[in-house]
């Protein structure tokens, strides 16, 4: 399956030794490995990842390292390419629309050379962080830790400065890796130590402007993900949860203020029910006032706005915030 792409199953084994990928070896310059290469490696991989995932672990540091090269790769390119049609667009006052899409890579001749290019990094860089999220979703025991410096520094943190932007529509790509990470609580981690912005960007998408409803979910799903893992580990309390409880509440505000006291049931509960969890590592009198004056009006909606069922959520986080006031 590598030797196409001019590697072997050996590669990515002095990472056991030093503990971290060099990416150098990885990226599809070295190798000579072409658009089509690259896209058949990451259908194929698909496959084998579905089928025999747990069974080739012995040879994941060959296929993570080379998929995590070939997203570096495109995100670099994407970067150049972006790069150039701005200084078109500058000079000439045009600007090509790109979209993202697995599809049409065979089309690339029916637009300008720049465009079509950058189209197609898009694409590959789509299809391979796709392939990196589902090494995280097989249920085995394998060390990420020494792939993540690379991951972060070539593909990740580029993105964090748009990712509310690019999450509007519908959670993107990077938004489920993030999420994966919260799944079982084991890499919760990743969130916070390699880039500190990364979760905060992730909160971002709640307040980000025209966010769709489809993104949302996927937000609440790693702060529950993240407080379920909190009550039964002190490190994702101290390091993930707490410093960031803030940044959790002012997103949760913004949403009920563009409810207009309106709240969409299956959404709503989940939100109030995260209140709820979250409202009591409040420490700052200001917010806990912001909150209390938010939420109470709540209680007077008529049940059509504000169902019964949270509005008895509602009742137990104002009976929280006031326990605290007084202590």
């Amino acid at each position: 399956m590598l030797q196409p792409l001019g590697r072997d199953r050996t590669l990515g084994e002095s990472i056991t030794t030093d503990r971290v990928l060099h990416l150098d070896c990885f990226k599809m310059e070295s190798g000579g490995l072409s658009d089509k290469q690259a896209v058949g490696f990451l259908s194929l991989l698909e496959d084998v990842l579905k089928n025999l995932g747990s069974k080739v672990v012995p040879y994941w540091p060959a296929l993570l390292g080379t998929t995590i090269g070939i997203v570096a790769t495109a995100q670099s390119r994407i970067e150049k390419s972006s790069e150039n049609l701005t200084t078109e667009k500058d000079e000439h006052g045009v600007e090509e629309e790109t979209l993202e899409d697995e599809e049409g890579l065979d089309n690339e001749t029916s637009a300008s050379e720049p465009a079509a290019s950058l189209k197609t990094s898009r694409s590959i860089r789509q299809l391979g962080i796709k392939r990196f999220v589902d090494f995280f979703r097989i249920p085995v025991i394998f060390d990420f830790t020494p792939y993540m410096a690379a991951s972060f520094s070539s593909f990740i943190t580029p993105r964090l400065a748009v990712f509310d932007k690019e999450n509007t529509q519908a959670p993107s790509a990077l938004m489920d890796l993030f999420h994966a990470w919260t799944v079982d609580g084991i890499h919760l981690s990743f969130l916070v130590y390699f880039n500190h912005d990364t979760l905060p960007e992730i909160l971002d998408c709640l307040s980000a402007t025209n966010v769709k409803p489809s993104v949302v979910p996927r937000v609440f799903d790693i702060i529950e993900n993240i407080i379920q893992s909190s009550s039964e580990d002190d490190y994702v309390s101290e390091h993930v949860l707490k410093p960031y409880v803030s940044r959790i509440l002012q997103n949760l505000l913004h949403l009920i203020e563009e409810t207009k006291g309106s709240i969409i049931p299956t959404l709503g509960q989940r939100q109030i029910a995260i209140l709820s969890e979250v409202a009591q590592y409040s420490r700052e009198s200001e917010q806990t006032s912001t909150l209390l004056a938010m939420v109470t009006p709540l209680l007077r909606k008529p049940s059509k706005f504000v169902p019964d069922n949270i509005k008895v959520g509602l009742v137990k986080i104002i009976g929280g915030l006031h326990c605290k006031r007084l202590g």
